[in-house]
């Protein structure tokens, strides 16, 4: 499923003002940066699209943190190990399925 060609349809048929997702993005020199890419549209007065305007906005550091958090949360600070109570929990922004098993390592 293409979660932003189906925001963009439902832009473009004026269910919604405007949308946005994370999305991957693979550098011209090959490593992945995480944009938040937010779009819209400019319409003249008798509603008719003029323009779609879209915005990417660099949140790989965000990203970076968030995946550390959750790896602090779900380990034991002294040994590492994996804590089975953490791992049960549900936290606010949590990837579902996801589960860290090694500290990320720091971006380049």
């Amino acid at each position: 499923m293409d979660v932003d060609a189906d925001s963009l349809r439902e832009l473009l048929d004026g269910r919604i003002p405007s949308y946005q997702i994370e999305k991957r993005y693979r550098h011209a020199w090959g490593h992945y940066l995480w944009g938040l890419l937010t779009v819209s549209l400019v319409r003249d007065d008798q509603g008719k699209i003029l323009y779609v305007v879209s915005q990417v906005q660099d949140i790989s550091e965000r990203r970076e943190m968030a995946q550390r958090l959750e790896y602090l949360i779900d380990h034991d600070f002294l040994t590492g190990l994996a804590t089975g109570a953490a791992s049960s929990r549900s936290y606010p922004g949590r990837s579902s399925g996801w589960r860290a098993t090694a500290p990320p390592a720091p971006c380049s």
